[in-house]
Protein backbone atom coordinates (compact mmCIF):
# COMPACT_ATOMS: atom_id res chain seq x y z
CA UNK A 1 0.00 0.00 0.00
CA UNK A 2 1.20 3.53 -0.72
CA UNK A 3 0.25 4.45 2.86
CA UNK A 4 2.42 1.79 4.50
CA UNK A 5 5.11 3.24 6.79
CA UNK A 6 7.94 1.25 5.21
CA UNK A 7 10.68 2.06 2.74
CA UNK A 8 10.56 -1.33 1.04
CA UNK A 9 10.69 -5.06 1.58
CA UNK A 10 13.68 -7.38 1.47
CA UNK A 11 13.05 -11.00 2.35
CA UNK A 12 12.13 -14.50 1.28
CA UNK A 13 13.72 -15.76 -1.91
CA UNK A 14 14.87 -12.22 -2.76
CA UNK A 15 17.19 -12.22 0.24
CA UNK A 16 18.45 -15.71 -0.59
CA UNK A 17 19.53 -14.57 -4.05
CA UNK A 18 21.10 -11.29 -2.89
CA UNK A 19 24.91 -11.15 -3.20
CA UNK A 20 26.43 -11.13 0.25
CA UNK A 21 28.24 -7.83 -0.37
CA UNK A 22 24.93 -6.00 -0.91
CA UNK A 23 23.75 -5.03 2.56
CA UNK A 24 20.13 -4.70 3.55
CA UNK A 25 21.00 -1.08 4.32
CA UNK A 26 21.90 -0.54 0.68
CA UNK A 27 18.61 -2.07 -0.40
CA UNK A 28 16.62 0.18 1.93
CA UNK A 29 18.57 3.21 0.73
CA UNK A 30 17.83 2.28 -2.86
CA UNK A 31 14.09 2.31 -2.08
CA UNK A 32 14.46 5.77 -0.57
CA UNK A 33 16.23 7.02 -3.68
CA UNK A 34 13.80 5.38 -6.07
CA UNK A 35 11.59 8.47 -6.21
CA UNK A 36 14.38 10.53 -7.74
CA UNK A 37 13.36 11.56 -11.20
CA UNK A 38 15.78 13.55 -13.31
CA UNK A 39 13.91 15.36 -16.03
CA UNK A 40 15.70 16.01 -19.27
CA UNK A 41 16.26 19.76 -19.59
CA UNK A 42 14.59 21.71 -22.34
CA UNK A 43 16.64 22.14 -25.49
CA UNK A 44 17.27 25.84 -24.83
CA UNK A 45 18.67 24.99 -21.37
CA UNK A 46 21.04 22.22 -22.43
CA UNK A 47 23.77 24.65 -23.51
CA UNK A 48 23.45 26.54 -20.22
CA UNK A 49 23.78 23.37 -18.14
CA UNK A 50 26.71 22.18 -20.23
CA UNK A 51 28.57 25.44 -19.64
CA UNK A 52 27.72 25.26 -15.93
CA UNK A 53 28.95 21.66 -15.68
CA UNK A 54 32.26 22.70 -17.23
CA UNK A 55 32.69 25.03 -14.24
CA UNK A 56 31.69 22.32 -11.74
CA UNK A 57 28.17 23.68 -11.20
CA UNK A 58 26.08 20.54 -11.43
CA UNK A 59 22.85 18.99 -10.19
CA UNK A 60 19.26 18.40 -11.30
CA UNK A 61 17.50 20.41 -8.58
CA UNK A 62 14.93 23.03 -9.46
CA UNK A 63 16.63 25.52 -7.11
CA UNK A 64 19.89 25.27 -9.03
CA UNK A 65 18.12 25.50 -12.36
CA UNK A 66 16.40 28.69 -11.22
CA UNK A 67 19.72 30.17 -10.13
CA UNK A 68 21.28 29.37 -13.51
CA UNK A 69 18.31 30.87 -15.32
CA UNK A 70 18.71 34.07 -13.27
CA UNK A 71 22.42 34.16 -14.09
CA UNK A 72 21.68 33.82 -17.81
CA UNK A 73 19.12 36.61 -17.54
CA UNK A 74 21.71 38.78 -15.80
CA UNK A 75 24.27 38.09 -18.53
CA UNK A 76 21.78 39.08 -21.23
CA UNK A 77 20.65 42.23 -19.43
CA UNK A 78 22.17 45.61 -18.66
CA UNK A 79 21.07 46.14 -15.04
CA UNK A 80 23.35 45.81 -12.00
CA UNK A 81 23.62 42.30 -10.59
CA UNK A 82 23.21 41.20 -6.96
CA UNK A 83 24.55 37.69 -6.27
CA UNK A 84 23.59 36.04 -2.97
CA UNK A 85 26.17 33.35 -2.21
CA UNK A 86 26.16 31.03 0.85
CA UNK A 87 29.33 30.55 2.88
CA UNK A 88 31.61 28.15 1.01
CA UNK A 89 29.60 28.43 -2.20
CA UNK A 90 31.34 28.32 -5.60
CA UNK A 91 31.54 32.09 -6.23
CA UNK A 92 34.59 31.90 -8.56
CA UNK A 93 32.84 29.26 -10.68
CA UNK A 94 29.64 31.33 -10.83
CA UNK A 95 31.59 34.43 -11.93
CA UNK A 96 33.42 32.42 -14.59
CA UNK A 97 30.08 31.09 -15.84
CA UNK A 98 28.66 34.62 -15.91
CA UNK A 99 31.62 35.68 -18.04
CA UNK A 100 31.05 32.79 -20.45
CA UNK A 101 27.37 33.71 -20.80
CA UNK A 102 28.12 37.32 -21.75
CA UNK A 103 28.15 38.53 -25.35
CA UNK A 104 31.56 37.90 -26.91
CA UNK A 105 32.58 41.57 -26.90
CA UNK A 106 32.13 41.74 -23.10
CA UNK A 107 33.92 38.57 -22.08
CA UNK A 108 37.05 38.93 -19.98
CA UNK A 109 36.00 42.37 -18.72
CA UNK A 110 35.44 41.46 -15.04
CA UNK A 111 37.42 43.29 -12.37
CA UNK A 112 37.54 42.09 -8.75
CA UNK A 113 37.71 45.37 -6.84
CA UNK A 114 38.79 43.64 -3.61
CA UNK A 115 41.90 42.31 -5.36
CA UNK A 116 42.94 45.79 -6.53
CA UNK A 117 42.30 47.81 -3.39
CA UNK A 118 42.42 46.97 0.30
CA UNK A 119 40.53 49.06 2.80
CA UNK A 120 37.43 51.18 2.43
CA UNK A 121 39.16 54.43 1.43
CA UNK A 122 41.20 52.75 -1.29
CA UNK A 123 38.13 50.89 -2.54
CA UNK A 124 36.15 54.13 -2.69
CA UNK A 125 38.89 55.89 -4.66
CA UNK A 126 39.12 52.91 -7.03
CA UNK A 127 35.38 52.91 -7.74
CA UNK A 128 34.43 56.57 -7.57
CA UNK A 129 37.73 58.29 -8.34
CA UNK A 130 38.94 61.59 -6.94
CA UNK A 131 38.22 65.16 -7.95
CA UNK A 132 38.08 65.36 -11.73
CA UNK A 133 40.91 67.93 -11.76
CA UNK A 134 43.24 65.24 -10.45
CA UNK A 135 42.42 63.04 -13.41
CA UNK A 136 41.24 60.01 -11.43
CA UNK A 137 37.77 59.22 -12.71
CA UNK A 138 37.24 55.83 -11.10
CA UNK A 139 36.28 52.45 -12.51
CA UNK A 140 32.57 53.28 -12.46
CA UNK A 141 33.23 55.42 -15.54
CA UNK A 142 34.59 52.52 -17.60
CA UNK A 143 32.03 51.19 -20.09
CA UNK A 144 31.78 47.47 -20.91
CA UNK A 145 33.34 46.60 -17.56
CA UNK A 146 31.97 44.41 -14.77
CA UNK A 147 33.03 45.52 -11.29
CA UNK A 148 32.83 42.68 -8.75
CA UNK A 149 32.23 43.85 -5.17
CA UNK A 150 32.48 40.75 -2.95
CA UNK A 151 31.65 40.70 0.79
CA UNK A 152 29.61 43.84 0.27
CA UNK A 153 28.06 43.69 3.74
CA UNK A 154 31.48 44.16 5.39
CA UNK A 155 32.04 47.56 3.74
CA UNK A 156 31.47 50.73 5.79
CA UNK A 157 27.90 51.95 5.79
CA UNK A 158 28.58 55.12 3.83
CA UNK A 159 30.32 53.18 1.07
CA UNK A 160 27.44 50.68 0.97
CA UNK A 161 24.98 53.53 0.60
CA UNK A 162 26.96 55.26 -2.14
CA UNK A 163 27.31 52.02 -4.11
CA UNK A 164 23.61 51.38 -3.47
CA UNK A 165 22.77 54.77 -4.93
CA UNK A 166 24.81 53.91 -8.00
CA UNK A 167 22.90 50.64 -8.30
CA UNK A 168 19.52 52.30 -7.90
CA UNK A 169 19.96 55.50 -9.89
CA UNK A 170 22.92 54.89 -12.17
CA UNK A 171 24.76 58.02 -11.02
CA UNK A 172 27.51 58.86 -8.53
CA UNK A 173 29.73 61.69 -7.29
CA UNK A 174 33.50 61.50 -7.44
CA UNK A 175 35.13 62.33 -4.11
CA UNK A 176 35.67 66.08 -3.86
CA UNK A 177 33.15 66.87 -6.59
CA UNK A 178 29.42 67.61 -6.59
CA UNK A 179 29.04 66.84 -10.26
CA UNK A 180 26.82 63.88 -11.06
CA UNK A 181 28.38 61.25 -13.28
CA UNK A 182 26.81 58.27 -15.00
CA UNK A 183 27.71 54.75 -13.90
CA UNK A 184 28.97 53.21 -17.13
CA UNK A 185 30.37 49.98 -15.69
CA UNK A 186 28.08 47.20 -14.46
CA UNK A 187 28.22 46.51 -10.76
CA UNK A 188 28.13 42.92 -9.50
CA UNK A 189 27.48 43.05 -5.76
CA UNK A 190 28.03 39.82 -3.81
CA UNK A 191 26.55 39.24 -0.36
CA UNK A 192 25.76 36.37 1.94
CA UNK A 193 22.18 35.22 2.52
CA UNK A 194 19.95 36.98 5.05
CA UNK A 195 22.11 40.08 5.01
CA UNK A 196 20.70 43.46 6.00
CA UNK A 197 21.71 45.92 3.29
CA UNK A 198 21.09 49.49 2.38
CA UNK A 199 17.64 49.39 0.81
CA UNK A 200 18.70 50.71 -2.60
CA UNK A 201 21.01 47.74 -3.15
CA UNK A 202 17.95 45.52 -3.44
CA UNK A 203 16.24 47.92 -5.81
CA UNK A 204 13.94 46.28 -8.33
CA UNK A 205 16.22 47.50 -11.11
CA UNK A 206 18.92 45.06 -9.98
CA UNK A 207 18.91 41.46 -11.17
CA UNK A 208 18.99 39.10 -8.20
CA UNK A 209 20.83 35.78 -8.52
CA UNK A 210 20.40 33.60 -5.42
CA UNK A 211 22.71 30.59 -5.39
CA UNK A 212 21.07 27.89 -3.22
CA UNK A 213 22.85 26.28 -0.29
CA UNK A 214 23.63 22.59 -0.76
CA UNK A 215 21.46 21.74 2.26
CA UNK A 216 18.46 23.01 0.28
CA UNK A 217 19.08 20.66 -2.64
CA UNK A 218 20.14 17.20 -1.42
CA UNK A 219 19.30 15.75 -4.83
CA UNK A 220 22.37 17.60 -6.17
CA UNK A 221 24.83 16.07 -3.70
CA UNK A 222 25.63 13.00 -5.84
CA UNK A 223 26.52 15.13 -8.87
CA UNK A 224 28.52 17.65 -6.82
CA UNK A 225 30.52 14.89 -5.09
CA UNK A 226 31.28 13.17 -8.40
CA UNK A 227 32.29 16.45 -10.03
CA UNK A 228 34.68 17.25 -7.17
CA UNK A 229 36.18 13.75 -7.21
CA UNK A 230 36.86 14.10 -10.94
CA UNK A 231 38.47 17.51 -10.35
CA UNK A 232 40.90 16.18 -7.72
CA UNK A 233 41.96 13.30 -9.96
CA UNK A 234 40.22 10.32 -8.33
CA UNK A 235 39.75 7.17 -10.36
CA UNK A 236 36.22 6.76 -11.68
CA UNK A 237 35.85 3.46 -9.81
CA UNK A 238 35.89 5.43 -6.54
CA UNK A 239 32.83 7.56 -7.26
CA UNK A 240 31.12 6.69 -10.54
CA UNK A 241 28.65 4.06 -9.22
CA UNK A 242 27.99 5.02 -5.62
CA UNK A 243 26.16 2.38 -3.59
CA UNK A 244 22.69 3.44 -2.40
CA UNK A 245 23.84 3.39 1.22
CA UNK A 246 26.76 5.67 0.42
CA UNK A 247 24.50 8.07 -1.48
CA UNK A 248 22.04 8.15 1.40
CA UNK A 249 24.78 8.97 3.93
CA UNK A 250 26.19 11.75 1.76
CA UNK A 251 22.77 13.27 1.15
CA UNK A 252 21.92 13.14 4.84
CA UNK A 253 24.99 15.17 5.80
CA UNK A 254 24.27 18.85 6.56
CA UNK A 255 26.93 20.33 4.22
CA UNK A 256 26.87 23.62 6.10
CA UNK A 257 30.12 24.56 4.35
CA UNK A 258 28.59 23.92 0.91
CA UNK A 259 30.92 23.18 -2.02
CA UNK A 260 34.02 24.11 -0.03
CA UNK A 261 33.14 21.45 2.51
CA UNK A 262 32.48 18.92 -0.26
CA UNK A 263 36.04 19.47 -1.48
CA UNK A 264 37.49 18.87 2.00
CA UNK A 265 35.38 15.74 2.50
CA UNK A 266 36.19 14.36 -0.95
CA UNK A 267 39.92 14.64 -0.26
CA UNK A 268 39.49 12.74 3.01
CA UNK A 269 37.34 10.08 1.36
CA UNK A 270 39.88 9.62 -1.41
CA UNK A 271 42.69 9.14 1.10
CA UNK A 272 40.60 6.74 3.21
CA UNK A 273 39.48 4.64 0.25
CA UNK A 274 42.95 4.36 -1.29
CA UNK A 275 41.35 4.73 -4.74
CA UNK A 276 38.91 1.89 -4.10
CA UNK A 277 35.10 2.21 -4.36
CA UNK A 278 33.53 4.02 -1.44
CA UNK A 279 31.73 1.97 1.19
CA UNK A 280 29.30 3.02 3.91
CA UNK A 281 31.94 2.25 6.56
CA UNK A 282 34.45 4.60 4.95
CA UNK A 283 31.90 7.39 4.54
CA UNK A 284 30.60 7.01 8.10
CA UNK A 285 34.14 7.13 9.51
CA UNK A 286 35.10 10.23 7.52
CA UNK A 287 31.90 12.15 8.22
CA UNK A 288 32.01 11.34 11.95
CA UNK A 289 35.64 12.46 12.24
CA UNK A 290 35.26 15.82 10.50
CA UNK A 291 36.73 18.71 12.49
CA UNK A 292 34.45 21.62 13.36
CA UNK A 293 33.92 24.13 10.60
CA UNK A 294 36.60 26.83 10.74
CA UNK A 295 35.17 29.90 12.37
CA UNK A 296 35.16 32.90 10.09
CA UNK A 297 36.66 36.01 11.67
CA UNK A 298 33.80 37.95 13.14
CA UNK A 299 32.62 40.42 10.55
CA UNK A 300 30.28 43.31 11.15
CA UNK A 301 27.28 41.92 9.34
CA UNK A 302 24.76 44.74 9.29
CA UNK A 303 24.78 48.54 8.87
CA UNK A 304 23.36 48.89 12.40
CA UNK A 305 26.12 46.69 13.83
CA UNK A 306 28.73 48.73 11.95
CA UNK A 307 27.33 51.92 13.40
CA UNK A 308 27.28 50.52 16.95
CA UNK A 309 30.87 49.31 16.53
CA UNK A 310 32.04 52.74 15.32
CA UNK A 311 30.25 54.54 18.17
CA UNK A 312 31.68 52.14 20.73
CA UNK A 313 35.19 52.47 19.33
CA UNK A 314 34.99 56.25 19.80
CA UNK A 315 33.26 56.09 23.20
CA UNK A 316 30.08 57.48 21.61
CA UNK A 317 31.80 60.78 20.79
CA UNK A 318 29.69 61.70 17.81
CA UNK A 319 32.04 64.15 16.14
CA UNK A 320 34.89 61.61 16.12
CA UNK A 321 32.52 58.84 15.00
CA UNK A 322 31.21 60.95 12.11
CA UNK A 323 34.78 61.77 11.05
CA UNK A 324 35.77 58.10 11.19
CA UNK A 325 32.80 57.18 9.00
CA UNK A 326 33.52 60.09 6.66
CA UNK A 327 30.01 61.50 7.12
CA UNK A 328 28.53 64.66 8.62
CA UNK A 329 27.19 64.85 12.16
CA UNK A 330 23.72 65.37 10.72
CA UNK A 331 23.98 62.14 8.72
CA UNK A 332 25.25 60.38 11.82
CA UNK A 333 22.25 61.62 13.83
CA UNK A 334 19.88 60.48 11.08
CA UNK A 335 21.41 56.99 11.08
CA UNK A 336 21.34 56.76 14.85
CA UNK A 337 17.67 57.72 14.77
CA UNK A 338 16.99 55.21 11.97
CA UNK A 339 18.54 52.37 13.97
CA UNK A 340 16.94 53.52 17.25
CA UNK A 341 20.24 54.47 18.89
CA UNK A 342 18.99 57.84 20.14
Amino acid sequence: SQHAEIDGYVGGSTLDRMPIENSIGDQIASYRLAMDVVKKPAAQDQKLYKLAAAEGIVGPSKALQQALASLRRAANGTAPIHIVMPEGGPLPAVLRLLDRLLPKRLRGAMIDTSALAKGARARRALLFGQDAQRGQMGLLRQPDTFLIVPDFETLPIDLQEDIGTGLAHGTYHAEGSERQRLVQARLVVVTGPKTELHESVLDDASILVTYPALSERPEDVDAVIQSVFARIGAQESVYRDLAPGVRHLLRSHSWSGNEAEVLRVAKRLLAASDNRPLTTDIVEDVLSSLPPEPTKPSAIETPRAQLVEALTRHNFRRTETAQALNISRKTLYNRMRKYELL
